[in-house]
């Protein structure tokens, strides 16, 4: 058996936590001597606390942890519930990296106020474009890169499968006069060559659609360089020379990539994209 600071050293639990485990009856000493006081525990004794440890980290309250003990939840549930739960912090990880990135974008943009815009905004007259493409509708925003993981993912299978090789750069099309943070009407599309676009009609799978962007109006853009979340300040840059030029914005966004196919392990905060925004050039 093992003094109470040497079962402390093994499990890496605070002697005060130990104490206060048997004060709960949560886990009590195998043995208390009468005459000293001290505490005795066994080896065995660690898968307990093990368990009262784990489902604490589920965030279960110490006197749920009790219930659930007395309960006799088997190693197989205790198993299930921490992958649920790691599952979760993961999830949660992912999250607040995003919230990081979205304030640092924030903080430049509240220090670029009253600044000149560091992009420059040019017109460019687009050419008609054969695409392949899929379009959805993301429910949440931190639902955004599983999406387009899955939906670039397809895309890329799909035209493997069909020996056809992108012709051009790809492109994201969000639809929608306004922002919105659910409800994402988005689209992910990759240039193919147009005497490709009959031949592959012939194979077309369900969920990829086949189409010709022959866009009619001029595009004002720029080249956002650095983090995905700075985006706003790339747009913001469009609509301000759009309007200082006298000329309307027709709402729908498009980023290109030229840093390349995005991945699903694609490093957002060092990404090369063009904005652009078509717009209309008469009053």
């Amino acid at each position: 058996m093992f003094k109470i600071g040497e079962f402390s050293q093994m499990a890496q639990v605070s002697t005060r936590m130990l104490r206060h485990y048997d004060k709960l009856n949560l886990l009590q000493p195998s043995v208390v001597d009468h005459f000293t006081g001290y505490r005795y525990y066994t080896l065995e004794q660690i898968s307990l606390l093990n368990r009262i440890l784990a489902l604490k980290d589920l965030g279960f309250s110490l006197s749920e942890v009790g219930g659930l003990l007395n309960d006799n939840v088997s190693l197989a549930e205790m198993r299930g519930m921490l992958k649920m739960r790691q599952a979760e912090i993961a999830r949660t990880l992912v999250e607040e990296q995003q919230r990081l990135s979205r304030v640092a974008a924030r903080l430049r943009q509240i220090e670029q106020a009253g600044q000149p815009m560091p992009y420059e905004v040019v017109m460019k007259q687009p050419s008609p474009l054969a695409l392949a493409s899929q379009r959805q509708i993301v429910p949440e925003m931190s639902d955004m890169p599983n999406y387009r993981c899955s939906m670039f993912t397809d895309l890329y299978v799909w035209l493997r499968e069909q020996h056809v090789e992108p012709s051009g750069t790809e492109m994201v099309i969000y639809y929608g006069n306004e922002f919105l943070d659910t409800q994402v009407d988005m689209e992910t599309a990759v240039p193919i060559p147009e005497d490709a676009l009959i031949e592959l009609k012939t194979y077309q799978h369900a969920d990829i659609q086949l189409r010709m962007l022959d866009e009619p109006m001029p595009l004002a853009t720029t080249i956002l360089q650095g983090s995905i979340y700075d985006i706003p300040l790339a747009i913001t840059a469009i609509f301000t020379w759009i309007h200082s030029s006298g000329y309307r914005s027709a709402g729908t966004i498009r980023e290109v990539h030229l840093s390349g196919m995005e991945t699903c392990d694609t490093n957002f905060d060092a990404i090369v994209f063009e904005m652009q925004i078509p717009v209309h050039t008469e009053a």
